[in-house]
């Protein structure tokens, strides 16, 4: 029996890793574990709300209502679109897609940010689109959804025309006193404007109702209420600041006057924070203290960050995140729960599927009771898990905490809410998925080994089925039962576990000569007592020539003995680790040496690591001007260094003709108009470069 019948003939394997003692026992019950961060079952779909008709693409918004019910808002794509494909809607409190809201009155705008009045009304922020001019608007709804027509003009302040023109609108808070406070841009600048309850311009804020920077922003600003008066206003560096720019909190009074007393002069630079990083979330604790996260970027990396600035602006030695760093690429989201815990929300720096929740104690540490070690992981049944992201986070007053964001689906993007459940709540069944997307493996491996995970809760007895399949046939479509054996079963999970399984698939090896990277996918289907995660892993088998690449060569199939070249091309393809290189010479032919070509040395070729595409070599050719029949030059490959192989074309034949027998681009080879086609397109191309490559040598 060889290797490949053996591996045919195996059972398909499924393993159980690291379960835990207490479980192996018997010891644990649904009563008996921790419950805050697992997904609420009894909202929407296992904790998770979908499919809204009419509203596509990213949630950016989120604002809890007094009855539990949701605002969410966001748009289909980014910049100026988004205005086009903004939408504003209403969940109720079991996620149930209630309403859109309001766009019949709106016309184009997109929502940004959402605070509400103690009555249970809802101010709004965003940008609206009109004859081709955009601006902030800011409009208020009542409870029941619908505009309150007596804020502004119908409802809406268009800032425009309220004396102080904001371009776009980003952020607002809503004082205790009702007046309502907007942060966004004036140009490139942060500006802040301050209404009073019905709309109308606070003329007592700043400059006639508004105060302006005076320096630059990277982005729309995001602003905060400071305890005992005031605000604070995230402001990011320009993109061109220079890689020393750091992100700053601006201070400003309660009359909208810079606050000399915070910082240096009303400014705190996050000097606790490498410079270059992205600044994305703020928020303001009771104390007077502000916390700022983002993502910090060095060596082609990210990590979270997440900071705390003293009511006096100055960073704070005492808080200590770096294990959100750790786990987490960049904190989109932030909020600060009533009792002084912090909840942030990113995606894995690991690069797994999904985005994590994480809540930390006032000091910065994780809460370890919350999620598992003080991280939930949450996703959605999406075919490409690395799209996902989370925009808004709110923290409710029972402790629960709401997400809101949005994922890439095979019908475009998909926004989401999520709820997770409090303390002091017995816990949900949580999601089974693939822990990574994307594996890789060696043919020589002999199986891929496909992670599946339960998270955001482990409640009630789960399972979950599972079977390979091909892509469409194709290149790069991995063969059943001649690449990998093809496998299929269900598995399961008990009453409080959520250890990791493996699907085990075997991996074919063969000797049917080098093969390009080749590929098929390990789907779930019917999850029974949980939810559905990311739904299919795509495993990639390593082409032969992995890790450094192939080198192929090509070229037109005629030269012109008077463009005085042969131009060929060597293209690095599949894989680029490392530096590689390659010989081309000529190996023979009918074409005379000395009289029809210049042989040389064999000319080297080199792709540093990292790069690949196409390189040329030249073969100078000699222009006897005597009439001759047409003759034929083999140009080939050879010594490859670096790791790189030669692939299945290493060699060509060039046809050299005289300048009146040459043929048309697109030619039959004897000089008419024959039919066109990848080689008469590749000879043009070529004998353009050639032509060019020949002008430099030579002069106009």
């Amino acid at each position: 029996m060889n290797n490949k019948q053996r591996i045919a003939e195996g059972a398909p394997r499924i393993r159980l890793v690291a379960p835990t003692a207490a479980l192996a026992s018997g010891l644990l019950t649904t009563a008996a574990w921790s419950a805050p961060g697992d997904l609420d079952p009894t909202f929407g779909d296992v904790g998770r709300s979908l499919d809204w008709p009419g509203a596509r693409g990213e949630l950016w918004a989120l604002q809890p209502m007094p009855d539990d019910d949701l605002l969410f808002s966001g748009c289909g794509t980014y910049y100026d679109d988004c205005i086009a494909s903004g939408f504003t809607g209403r969940l109720d409190n079991a996620g149930s897609f209630d309403r859109l809201l309001v766009e019949a009155m709106l016309g184009e705008a997109v929502v940004y940010d959402f605070a509400r009045q103690a009555d249970g009304k809802v101010v709004a922020v965003g940008n609206a689109r009109n004859a081709g001019s955009t601006y902030a608007i800011v409009f208020r709804l009542k409870p029941d959804g619908t505009l309150d027509l007596g804020f502004g003009t119908d409802g809406v302040v268009r800032l425009k025309d309220s004396g102080y023109a904001m371009e776009q609108g980003s952020s607002l808070v809503v004082d205790s006193d009702g007046r309502i406070v907007i942060a966004g841009l004036r140009g490139s600048a942060v500006g802040v404007v301050r209404l009073l309850t019905d709309g109308a311009p606070d003329t007592s804020f700043g400059a006639v109702g508004g105060f302006t920077g005076t320096s630059r922003t990277g982005q729309a600003p995001r602003l905060v209420g400071a305890s005992g008066g005031g605000y604070r206003v995230l402001v990011y560096p320009v993109p061109d600041a220079g890689p020393s720019s750091r992100c700053r909190v601006l201070a400003l009074t309660a009359g909208g006057e810079v606050d000399s007393g915070y910082g240096d002069s009303g400014l705190s630079e996050l000097t606790a924070v490498p410079a270059g990083a992205l600044c994305s979330s703020i928020a303001a604790d009771a104390s007077g203290r502000t916390i700022v996260a983002g993502a910090a970027y060095a060596n082609q990396t990210s990590a979270a960050f997440v900071a705390r600035l003293l009511a006096g602006g100055q960073v704070d030695p005492a808080f200590d995140a770096s294990q959100v760093a750790a786990s987490m690429a960049s904190v989109s989201a932030l909020s600060i729960a009533a009792d002084g815990k912090i909840v942030v929300a990113g995606p894995d720096r690991a690069g797994l599927s999904g985005a994590l929740v994480s809540r930390l104690q006032a000091d910065g540490r994780l809460d370890e009771v919350f999620g598992r070690g003080g991280t939930s992981r949450i996703a959605l049944p999406a075919q490409w898990p690395d799209n996902f992201w989370i925009n808004d986070l709110q923290v409710l007053g029972s402790g629960a905490i709401t997400v809101g964001g949005g994922a890439w689906t095979s019908t475009g993007g998909q926004p989401f809410v999520a709820r997770l459940l409090a303390d002091n709540s017995r816990g949900g069944p949580g999601l089974l998925g693939v822990k990574a997307g994307h594996v890789d493996v060696r043919e020589s491996d002999g199986q891929a080994v496909v992670v599946l995970e339960r998270t955001a809760g482990k409640s009630g007895p789960v399972t979950i089925s599972y079977a390979t399949a091909a892509f469409q046939a194709g290149e790069s479509s991995a063969t059943p039962g001649t690449d990998f054996t093809p496998v299929q079963g269900q598995i399961s999970w008990a009453d409080g576990d959520d250890s990791e399984r493996q699907i085990v698939v075997p991996i074919v090896a063969d000797d049917a000569g080098l093969e390009p990277p080749e590929s098929f996918q390990v789907q779930l289907s019917d999850p029974t007592g949980a939810g559905l995660a990311v739904s299919r892993a795509t495993v990639s088998i390593f082409g032969d020539a992995y890790p450094a690449g192939w080198l192929n060569l090509t070229a037109a199939p005629f030269a012109n003995e008077r463009d005085g070249q042969v131009l060929v091309q060597v293209t690095r393809a599949d894989y680029g680790l490392g530096e590689v290189s390659v010989a081309v010479s000529v190996t023979g032919g009918s074409a005379t040496e000395g009289s029809d070509f210049v042989r040389s040395a064999p000319i080297r070729l080199t792709w540093r690591d990292g790069e690949m595409g196409v390189k040329l070599a030249a073969i100078p050719l000699v222009d006897d001007r005597t009439a001759e029949p047409q003759e034929t030059i083999i140009i080939s490959l050879s010594d490859p260094g670096g790791g790189a192989l030669i692939g299945p074309q290493r060699s060509v034949t060039v046809t050299i003709v005289d300048e009146d027998g040459a043929p048309s681009a697109g030619g039959d080879g004897k000089g008419g108009n024959g039919g066109g086609g990848h080689a008469g397109a590749l000879f043009a191309m070529l004998s353009g470069l050639a032509t060019l490559l020949r002008r430099r040598r030579t002069g106009p």
